[in-house]
């Protein structure tokens, strides 16, 4: 590959030219974005104020209403009933309902207590606005508020109780004006939100805010944090518009923006007006648009990073690809290995030289290699992974590896690991595969016989439970097949009355007479314990299992042990696939059923399933 500098200048020069003016065109997008992005954040946070606020309304009502429903309650049986007041039970009864309702205090007061109240004043609803109302409306809620020796404030709830159609008395009970400005759910997106319950007039009727305090003017507080006329205005149209339905919008106090959210409450003419500073919110708009921003700009740096460094590598190839055949011609010394090329686009395949007595070859070179793989050369059921693999390469940047076996000089298949690694040239067509081929033949062997070990039970000689996949396998390729489970009878008694090592004996035994009884191809598996399996592939007609079974039965039974003499016999449960089922679980439990059928007979018998 020859250099070319100028060319090379030219491409750096087109290239930083078009990174700036990358730049600077997304800059002029984030600045246009960074408008929409205010505009659609000052939403969703109005939004979701307005949802909180809503809330908050919707708590407020519901815990008033409850409280009413109670008393509408008490008031109703005790008018349905005729109960009265003055009886003893009834005072203990108001306090067990004050502590079910979260531990408000309900009190009775008949119309002699009213009267006195009124005379020294000492009762909320004797006050006659609030008595006419209960007469009038069936029950209130009070406007306006006492305050206890620790400053804490209570409104009250009442409802008449009638006799006969007259009204005898009053129920009532305090509530803390807590509730107005609490919501059970607080929103994640604010640290904090002032409240304020108001009248329309902006007149403070109660809040827990130090700054706002209760019975001084909305609006003469936001003057002396500096609001503004027009913002001034907004909250005025807010108490005044939102008569039926939320008004959200935001406003200015001491340079700093607050959200705004007001909601008509359902009682008295109060107002729920809610304020957030932007410094209360968690997340900024500011925050989100400098994220992005710097995002935008990693990028763009990480980009051309990335193309400074592929111009570098395009400059360094060809001295990558030299070395790359002089580690192929080194490798191609080594006896146990083969060294190869494949020419994708000619579909010419060429050894190195050692391929000769390694493979057996006459000609080191293949032309049309992709068609003559079924020449015998290759084991048949590799060559599709072979033909797969040199259709891909082209296209892969990855270092492919895949075992196949290949035809020696003797005649016979040996395993071979083969290693593929794709070098490319402008043109696919004119792509290089390189490779080796390293005979593994011994080590596919020992794990064979690693893996045969593996799966055998040392005691019986038999396959172990392992072997439960290798049926399931022939299930799937070939459904019919016969599965024999077989138990043998009593055998505790043999462990408990001999020892376990006449037990072992006699398992070892029954391991011989079904390795015997069996095809060397059919798979018996010791299941566990006394337990064995038989799986037989194929169409087995009923009489040959039954004749399996009665051979296995007679030589279970003839076993002899040395000095106990005949000790054992079992019980065959047979399931047929596909009739029994076309699975190992489905054929187990057929078998394992009829086993059971011959376990309740006189067992040493065998019952096919049905």
């Amino acid at each position: 590959m020859k250099e070319h500098p100028e060319r090379t200048g030219k491409l750096l020069g087109v290239l930083g030219t078009c990174c700036l003016i990358f730049i600077i065109l997304v800059s002029a997008i984030f600045a246009v974005q960074q408008n929409k992005l205010n505009e659609e954040y000052d939403t969703l946070i109005g939004n979701n104020l307005s949802a909180y606020t809503k809330n908050q309304k919707r708590q407020l009502n519901g815990k008033i209403s409850d409280i009413l429903s109670t008393m509408g309650a008490v008031a109703a049986v005790m008018d349905t009933n005729g109960l009265s007041a003055k009886e003893d039970w009834f005072g203990p009864f108001l306090n067990r309902i004050g502590d079910k309702n979260k531990g408000y205090h309900l009190e009775y007061l008949d119309m002699d207590e009213i009267r006195k109240e009124l005379e020294k004043g000492g009762c909320w609803f004797t006050e006659q606005k609030v008595y006419q109302q209960l007469l009038q409306n069936g029950s209130t809620v009070s406007d306006h508020f006492r305050v206890d020796e620790e400053g804490n404030y209570y409104f009250a709830v009442g409802i008449p109780v009638s006799k006969g159609g007259r009204v005898t008395g009053i129920l009532q009970t305090e509530i803390p004006a807590t509730i107005l400005t609490s919501v059970t759910q607080e929103s994640r997106m604010y640290k904090e939100v002032s409240t304020f319950i108001t009248a329309r007039d902006g007149e403070i009727v109660y809040s827990k805010v130090p700054d706002f305090a209760t019975d001084s003017s909305l609006f003469g507080i936001l003057k002396e944090r500096g609001i503004s006329k027009e913002d001034e205005n907004k909250v005025r149209d807010m108490l005044e518009k939102s008569r039926n339905t939320e008004i959200t919008d935001k406003i200015s106090l001491d340079q700093i923006g607050y959200y705004v959210s007001v909601e008509k409450m359902d009682y008295n003419g109060w107002y729920i007006a809610n304020f957030v500073s932007e410094d209360n919110v968690l997340v900024s708009s500011h925050t989100v648009y400098r994220n992005v921003l710097l995002t935008g700009m990693l990028l763009i740096f990480l980009t051309i990073a990335v193309v400074s460094v592929v111009f570098v590598v395009l400059r360094k190839q060809q001295r990558a690809r030299v070395m790359e055949q002089k580690r192929f011609a080194a490798l191609s010394q080594f006896s146990d290995t083969v060294l190869f090329e494949y020419f994708c686009g000619q579909d010419v395949l060429e050894f190195t030289n050692n391929a000769r007595d390694m493979l057996g070859l006459d000609s080191l070179r293949f032309e049309k290699f992709s068609h003559k793989l079924d020449n015998g050369r290759v084991h048949p059921d590799d060559r599709e992974i072979v033909y797969r693999m040199l259709k891909e390469m082209p296209h892969s940047l990855d270092t492919r590896s895949i075992q196949l076996r290949v035809k020696g000089k003797e005649g016979r298949y040996n395993w071979y690991s083969c290693h593929l690694k794709a070098i490319f040239d402008k043109k696919a067509s004119a792509s290089v595969v390189v490779g080796k081929l390293q005979d593994i033949t011994e080590v596919k062997h020992r794990e064979q016989r690693l893996m045969e070990i593996s799966e055998r039970d040392v005691l019986t000689n038999t396959y172990n439970k392992s072997a439960v996949g290798k049926i399931s396998q022939r299930l799937k390729e070939n459904t019919a097949g016969v599965l024999f489970m077989i138990d043998l009878d009593d055998f505790k008694s043999i462990n408990d009355k001999w020892g376990h090592e006449v037990g072992d004996i006699v398992l070892k035994k029954v391991g011989e007479v079904l390795n015997k009884t069996f095809r060397s191809d059919d798979l018996v598996v010791r299941m566990g314990g006394d337990e064995f399996a038989v799986f037989l592939q194929g169409n087995v007609d009923f009489e040959m299992a039954k004749k399996k079974a009665a051979l296995v039965l007679e030589a279970i039974r003839d076993i002899q042990i040395q000095g106990a003499g005949s000790l054992v016999s079992a019980s065959i449960g047979i399931a047929i696939s596909p009739r029994d089922g076309r699975t190992f679980s489905q054929l187990y439990r057929a078998a394992d059923t009829a086993m059971y059928r011959v376990k309740k007979s006189d067992k040493d018998g065998f019952c096919i399933s049905r």
